[in-house]
């Protein structure tokens, strides 16, 4: 039985995560399907699949600080969601502009606890955590010491739930409330996947459980995560950490998925082979330029080594790694890597006019402005260009610019 609740529930989620609203009827089927063999996960999924989809559409989202009206007691905890560390284990702008936002919460809500959440990831230090650094930085601005939990072994949001929820119900059975704080963009991921795991974690369907009950966000100019991501996450609550992986990485289809050996090996061997291979079409999902577009020519010239890393293209290896790339003969595709949406195409000429095609769906792309295209554009080419490829601070650069023009800085 355990073995066809989790095939009936990788179908149900990969649908949904895939196909949105579009799957709701086929949802539907297989919690009934579900409901044969197990009544109590289908209601308690049935749940989810609800909660996601209010994550998704009707989720408000606060800035900067909690809102009024939360418990002032230790009933709350606030969760703050690490950050990926750089290779010498120093904290990353997001994430302290993510602690920034919890230590302006920590001081309008005292009594309450704060869940830091994150494992190692620097690359060169592996003793240093997420966790760790966000505990250090609070404590060092004024929070006591008393109030900061560590949870210091995840390495995914849907283990920040896991390892945080393992934490307070073995020592701090009072905190029965949870706000999120992280990004903007990862808010209705994180208010997501804590909900659900607190639903699965629920005694009985009927009882009571810990909610989240609200969320503070920094922010950024970020596109929001896809459902796909979400779609992996989930089924990484359920315990299948192989196929949740492949939905981070891209969106498969459930029935044919690869087989991997292993979360890290896995990935770590994903990266490598990515690093060393030209990106192709296939590489990722994408769609197409849309009917609404537009052309300009950009002059510009390139040296033969600038040429050779356009035409290596860019297989996204991190979530902050913005862009996926890649060429057909004299021409380049350049996508959102979240979204696949087709933001430019570059039909390169020997005489260094080039002919660019330009999305102009404003479902897809805001800019409507050649004249801005044209800087965003060689800005992109000139991060694009270097070898290796920079997408951390390049990503950075395009962070700060939105900022800059949002009056922000």
């Amino acid at each position: 039985m355990e073995r066809l609740n989790s095939l009936i529930l990788k179908e149900m989620i990969a649908d949904y995560g895939i196909y949105g609203e579009a799957a709701e009827p086929r949802v539907k089927e297989l919690l009934q399907e579900l409901a044969s063999v197990d009544t109590d996960a289908s209601v308690r999924w049935e749940k989810i699949m609800d909660i996601w989809k209010t994550c998704n559409s009707g989720l408000q989202i606060h800035y900067d600080v909690l809102p009024d009206g939360l418990p002032q007691t230790d009933e709350l905890a606030v969760v703050a969601l690490g950050y990926q560390l750089e290779p010498d284990g120093a904290m990353r702008p997001e994430l302290t502009g993510r602690l920034q936002v919890v230590l302006n919460s920590a001081k309008k809500y005292p009594q309450a606890l704060i869940v830091c959440t994150g494992g190692g990831t620097a690359a060169e230090k592996q003793d240093v955590t997420e966790a760790g650094k966000m505990a250090e930085w609070l404590t060092g601005n004024g929070v006591c010491p008393d109030r900061v939990i560590v949870e210091d072994r995840s390495v995914t949001t849907a283990q920040n739930a896991i390892y945080t929820f393992d934490i307070l119900t073995e020592r701090y059975p009072q905190v029965r409330k949870l706000a999120v704080v992280s990004s903007d963009y990862h808010i209705a991921t994180g208010t997501l996947l804590f909900e659900a795991e607190a639903v699965l974690r629920q005694e009985n369907t009927e009882g009571e459980r810990i909610q989240v009950v609200s969320n503070a966000a920094w922010k950024t100019p970020s596109e929001d995560l896809p459902a796909t991501f979400q779609a992996g996450a989930l089924i990484e609550l359920t315990g299948d950490t192989d196929t949740a992986f492949a939905f981070y990485r891209e969106t498969y289809d459930i029935h044919k998925l690869p087989p991997l050996q292993g979360k890290i090996k896995g990935e770590n061997t994903m990266k490598e082979d990515r690093k060393k291979s030209i990106a192709r079409r296939d590489d990722w999902k994408t769609k197409p330029m849309p009917d609404q577009h537009e052309t300009f020519v950009l002059d510009r010239s390139f040296s033969e080594a600038e040429m050779d890393a356009l035409r290596r293209g860019n297989i996204p290896q991190a979530m902050e790694d913005k862009w996926f790339w890649y060429m057909e003969g004299s021409t380049l595709w350049a996508h959102r890597s979240w979204t696949g949406y087709c933001i430019y195409r570059i039909d390169f000429q020997e005489d260094g006019h080039h002919v660019v095609t330009v999305n102009r769906d404003p479902e897809q792309y805001k800019c409507t402005s050649i004249e801005e295209d044209i800087k965003s554009l060689h800005k992109l080419l000139d991060w694009w260009t270097q070898t290796p490829y920079d997408h951390y601070h390049e990503w950075l650069s395009e962070t700060h610019d939105a900022l800059k023009k949002a009056g922000k800085i």
